[in-house]
C-alpha cells in the first residue's frame, strides 16, 4: 500500500523474505524492516537470549506487575501467604533469615 502525503512519499508492503510478520518500510530510498512479534514469539525467542538479557527482561516484567494499580494476590496467594504468616508467628525460630538462605544459594556445589 503506497502512502503519499503533503510532500513525503513512502510505501509499506510484506516483505517476501522475511519471515515473520514483517512490513518493509520505504522512505526517502532508505528501507527498514518492521517484525512484529506476538506472545508466543517473544516466548520462543526467550532461550535464545543471555542470562543477563532474560534478568532485564525479568526485572521489567515485576516493575510492570507492581505498578498495575489494585492489583492483588488471588485468593489462593492470600490463603498461602496467611498460612505461612501464621507459621512463622507461632515457631519464628523454625525460619532462615534471608541472608543465611543466600549465602547458601551461591555457595559453589
Amino acid at each position: 500500500m503506497e502512502q503519499q502525503g503533503q510532500g513525503i512519499d513512502a510505501y509499506v508492503r510484506p516483505c517476501a523474505w522475511a519471515s515473520g510478520r514483517s512490513l518493509e518500510l520505504s522512505r526517502f530510498g532508505a528501507c527498514a524492516i518492521l517484525t512484529f512479534m506476538g506472545k508466543a514469539d517473544i516466548i520462543d525467542a526467550l532461550p535464545q537470549l543471555s542470562l543477563a538479557d532474560r534478568s532485564e527482561i525479568l526485572s521489567r516484567l515485576l516493575q510492570l506487575e507492581a505498578a498495575e494499580p489494585g492489583q492483588k494476590p488471588s485468593a489462593e496467594e492470600k490463603a498461602l501467604l496467611d498460612s505461612e504468616l501464621e507459621s512463622y508467628r507461632s515457631d519464628p525460630e523454625s525460619r532462615t533469615p534471608w541472608k543465611d538462605a543466600e549465602a547458601r544459594l551461591r555457595r559453589p556445589q
